[in-house]
């Protein structure tokens, strides 16, 4: 599996990253097929598009947590430098996502226009906060500010079914719609290991509790819910399919509460 997983990292590097080496999608659908971040290459909604000229935070922070895990996999197997190495580009990404990513004066990592320092097209949706998950180095100060303004904020995501794939307070944001407003199991528990992360035990708790609660409405687990009622089902769309890979290992997750022991490692 390690030689497989790192072939896996290689990969991206060698085809899919821009000129200053940071990974990048090369299609909607391998994140979020109808995602709002992404309507400023085509002016309206649109899924599974073609996406390019955009590095993004959110799959830099899957690269680290990817690197992190092979560390930890090549010291287990024996191979020290191998392990020193995927560490060490580990750390590398981590500053590069703070330095290349954050946007200090709306306390918030964003898509950027690639090869630049420019916002993309300033959507906010969850993913951009995956680099907190990841355990980026934003100074403290500044994690307190994305955390109060973004993440914790009731007008946007911090809501009683909590952090909706778009905010609320979005132009665009529909309780109902795909990645535009509905709620994804699984990116809310990544949400929750961000929160607990980040020293927010309390919150992250009160959301694990609440997403339980949501669960315990249907008699299956779904791919994604209404974010503004928590409805597993709508009547003219449907909510994904019932019983779904992602959707349950988030309640196993959230039943042995492994969010607050999953990044002791890192």
């Amino acid at each position: 599996m390690y030689e497989t997983l790192a072939g896996y990292i290689e990969f991206w590097y060698t085809y899919h990253a821009s000129a200053r080496g940071i990974a990048k999608y090369y299609n909607a659908g391998q994140i979020a097929d109808n995602d709002a971040r992404f309507d400023a290459l085509y002016g309206e909604e649109r899924s599974n598009q073609p996406v390019d000229r955009i590095e993004s935070p959110d799959l830099s922070s899957f690269m680290v947590v990817e690197m992190i895990a092979l560390s930890n996999m090549a010291e287990a197997l024996g191979k020290t430098v191998e392990a020193y190495h995927w560490r060490m580009k580990a750390d590398q990404l981590s500053q590069q996502i703070v330095d290349l990513f954050f946007f200090e004066e709306d306390a918030i990592f964003l898509d950027v226009v690639e090869g630049t320092k420019q916002k993309f097209s300033g959507v906010i949706t969850p993913n951009m906060f995956l680099p907190i998950w990841a355990g980026v180095p934003l100074p403290p100060e500044q994690l307190q500010r994305l955390m109060e303004r973004h993440m914790l904020n009731p007008d946007a995501f911090f809501r009683e079914y909590p952090f909706p794939s778009l905010a609320a307070n979005h132009p665009q944001y529909d309780p109902n719609s795909y990645w535009r407003g509905r709620l994804w199991p699984h990116i809310v528990y990544m949400m929750i290991e961000a929160l607990w992360r980040a020293g927010y035990h309390q919150e992250a708790d009160g959301v694990a509790d609440r997403l339980l609660e949501m669960f315990s409405q249907s008699p299956w687990i779904h791919e994604c819910y209404n974010s503004q009622t928590g409805a597993a089902f709508d009547e003219h769309t449907g909510m994904g399919s019932p019983d779904y890979n992602w959707s349950l290992a988030t309640v196993i997750n959230l039943l042995l509460q492994t969010y607050k022991t999953s990044h002791s490692v890192i």
